[in-house]
Order: structure tokens, then C-alpha cells, then sequence
């Protein structure tokens, strides 16, 4: 009975002596792994791009890679021994709560020559303002307690110093743009104010039928040159007041149909070739009264006219309207030269003509463009090259 119990007992202890040896092989595995797992975190927490600081739940530091110290230029060793808690930091005390603190995002300004006077800070710092990007996430348990702190930041210093220079240099430009147009706005006055009095007493002066034929072609081309003249700087006067943002918008009623005969009674009458040209106007509707800026829409026709009768030799020139639920539709179309598909897209620049020979500033489709936005429309183009080319151009209305 004795040899039995001798036996099992033996049995029992080599199952535990096993046991424990198995046990001894898991500890070890679970331990290297352990070990290899907080080896591989922190080499990522050592070589991170941002700096990463660790703090305790009362606030002090416990762990920081080397990053983190180097905005302050001091080391590692440096940094624990001048640490203090991060709710006493004059830079984050307005943005983390020390009873609860919260998730915090931002870029903050740290501008050290004061704060070097500060006693929290007893480590070197340099000098001036700097930026850093700054992610404050502190890590609560299950039951609301704070657990850590961890803070992540990156100087930002010379971008954020880079984007203050381009407002500096777009305020500039944009101020020298004002002038400019105020420059061309007061200059085209002063020129215009001579220029129609030339052309005014030019009309008087073809109005007499000399019998010198030269001097009818003298009189004709003075005439001539100086409405173009006048044309011109009309055009630089009328972008500069769009662009420097005083042209307000006059809503008033009016009868679009009676504006569009208007318009086209007096454009017949400039139809650089009306035996080649047919140059006609189409309404929908007798009357269609609006509520809208009258001036705008008829400087609109004007210009889109005025354009087709640059690039049309022969065939036909069309001005019309579509009443639609939120507006109308100027629509403009010709057969002209077209435009190519290349240069569709810079129609509209200032000074950019299609055809450098044709006389013009190249103005007045960027004129157009121009009212466009401002009356807060859209304008559309579509053309083939050799077959002609319409614009069209929605307008916001109000309908009577």
C-alpha cells in the first residue's frame, strides 16, 4: 500500500515539476515579447517627427523624446530636472483645465522673451516668438480617472512666419492694384473730358462738305479715330470702376423687351458691314417686365455685340433673351472666326485679344466677365472654329 502511494506521489510530482517548467517557458516567451513590443514602441516614441512628452495624472513630466527637448535646446536630463507641473505652464494654463482636462488642437504662439521672465520656466529658451502645432489627449480610465497626459507638438515657426509674409505681400498687391485702377479711373477722366469735345467738334466739322477730296478723307479719319479714341478709354474707365468695387447694383423696373429693341436700334446703326451682316434682335414677348440693373444688362449687349462685330465678316450677328424660373438669359450669337478650343480659357484675361491685328484694347469680354460677377450671373461660351460662336449669359432677376 505504501510502495502505491509512494508511486503517486512520485507521478504527482514530475506533472507539477512539468507544469512548472512549462509555466517558466510561457513567463519567459510572454516577457521577451513583452520586452519587444515596448523595445518597438519606443523606438517609434525616440525617432518620432514630433516631439512627445508624457505626463502623470497630477500633471509631471515622466517620459520625453529627444525632440521635445530640442525646441528648448537643452537635453533630456535638463528638461526632468527643470520640470515642473504642466497645469503651472503660463502657456497651456488657458487651455487645459486642471481638475478635467480636455482633447486640445491648435497651433500656439510662445513668445519666449517673456516668458523667460516667467519662473515656471528655469531651463534655456530661445529667443523670440515661435509657433508650434500642439495636440494635448489626455487618457481617462473606466471609471473617469485620469490616467496620463500625452502632449505632441511641432515647430511651425517658419511656416506659420511664411504665411504672415504672403498676407503682408498679398495686402501689397492688392493695395497697388487699387491704385492702379484708381490711376486709370481718374487719368480716363481727365482724358476723356478733352477728348469729347474733339469728337464732338469732329462731328460738326464732317457735317461740312469740303470740296478738297483729301481733306473729306482728313475729316473723316479725325472722326473716326477719336470715337475710337473715346471707345477705348470708356472701356479702362469702366473696368477700373468694376474692379475697384464701386459700381453698386440699381434694381429697378423695367420692360427688357423695350430695353433690347433699344439696344438694337442703336447697334444696327454701328454694323460695320451691313451688306455682308445680318444683324438682327429677337424677344420672346412684347413686354417682359423685370426687376434688375438696366445699365449693366444693356453695357452686357453692348460689349458681346460690339465683340461679334470684330470677328464677323459676313454671314449673320443675333441678340435674344430666355425667360427662365430663376432669371433670363442674354444670348449673343454670330458666324464669325470662332474661337479655339485652346483659347477659350483666356477670353476673358485683360488686354488678350484673339486676333492681334483686330483694333481694340481686348477689353471688352473681360469687361463682360467683370459685370457678370458683378451682378452675380454666370456666362457661358460655346464655338466651333469657322462656323460662329455664342455667349450666353444668365442674369438673377426679379420678376414683376
Amino acid at each position: 500500500m505504501i510502495k502505491y502511494i509512494i508511486l503517486i506521489l512520485l507521478f504527482l510530482l514530475c506533472i507539477l515539476c512539468i507544469l512548472i517548467l512549462v509555466n517558466r517557458k510561457r513567463i519567459n516567451r510572454d516577457s521577451v515579447e513583452s520586452f519587444e513590443l515596448l523595445l518597438k514602441y519606443k523606438t517609434i516614441f525616440d525617432n518620432a517627427l514630433t516631439g512627445i512628452r508624457l505626463y502623470d495624472n497630477n500633471g509631471y513630466l515622466i517620459e520625453a523624446n529627444e525632440l521635445s527637448c530640442s525646441i528648448y535646446g537643452i537635453s533630456k536630463e535638463e528638461l526632468f530636472k527643470a520640470n515642473t507641473c504642466i497645469f503651472d505652464n503660463p502657456v497651456f494654463s488657458s487651455i487645459i483645465d486642471r481638475e478635467h482636462p480636455e482633447v486640445f488642437s491648435g497651433v500656439l504662439e510662445n513668445d519666449y522673451d517673456k516668458l523667460m521672465n516667467n519662473s515656471y520656466f528655469t531651463m534655456g529658451l530661445p529667443k523670440g516668438i515661435h509657433y508650434t502645432e500642439t495636440h494635448i489627449n489626455p487618457v481617462y480610465d473606466y471609471d473617469d480617472k485620469l490616467k496620463f497626459i500625452v502632449v505632441t507638438f511641432r515647430d511651425v515657426t517658419e511656416t506659420v512666419n511664411a504665411h504672415k509674409q504672403l498676407e503682408v505681400e498679398k495686402d501689397k498687391a492688392q493695395a497697388s492694384d487699387r491704385l492702379k485702377s484708381d490711376f486709370l479711373s481718374n487719368i480716363s477722366h481727365e482724358i476723356r473730358t478733352p477728348l469729347n469735345a474733339i469728337v464732338g467738334f469732329s462731328d460738326v466739322i464732317c457735317k461740312f462738305n469740303p470740296k478738297n477730296q483729301e481733306m473729306k478723307k482728313c475729316q473723316d479719319m479725325i472722326n473716326h479715330n477719336s470715337k475710337i479714341l473715346l471707345n477705348i478709354i470708356n472701356n479702362i474707365l469702366e473696368l477700373s470702376t468694376i474692379e475697384s468695387g464701386n459700381m453698386e447694383l440699381d434694381d429697378k423696373k423695367f420692360n427688357l423687351s423695350e430695353m433690347f429693341n433699344t439696344v438694337y436700334s442703336s447697334l444696327k446703326l454701328q454694323n460695320p458691314n451691313p451688306t455682308e451682316i445680318i444683324f438682327t434682335c429677337e424677344v420672346p414677348v412684347d413686354e417682359c417686365n423685370i426687376i434688375a440693373d438696366k445699365n449693366q444688362l444693356r453695357q452686357l449687349l453692348i460689349h458681346l455685340v460690339h465683340n461679334s462685330f470684330k470677328y464677323t465678316q459676313r454671314g449673320c450677328i443675333r441678340m435674344s433673351y430666355e425667360i427662365n424660373p430663376d432669371g433670363i438669359t442674354v444670348i449673343v450669337s454670330d458666324t464669325g472666326v470662332g474661337i479655339p478650343e485652346e483659347k477659350i480659357k483666356r477670353i476673358y484675361n485683360r488686354f488678350d485679344k484673339l486676333d492681334s491685328f483686330k483694333p481694340g484694347t481686348g477689353l471688352g469680354l473681360s469687361i463682360c466677365k467683370a459685370l457678370v460677377d458683378n451682378i452675380g450671373g454666370k456666362i457661358d461660351v460655346s464655338s466651333v472654329v469657322g462656323k460662329g460662336t455664342t455667349f450666353r449669359i444668365w442674369c438673377p432677376i426679379v420678376s414683376d
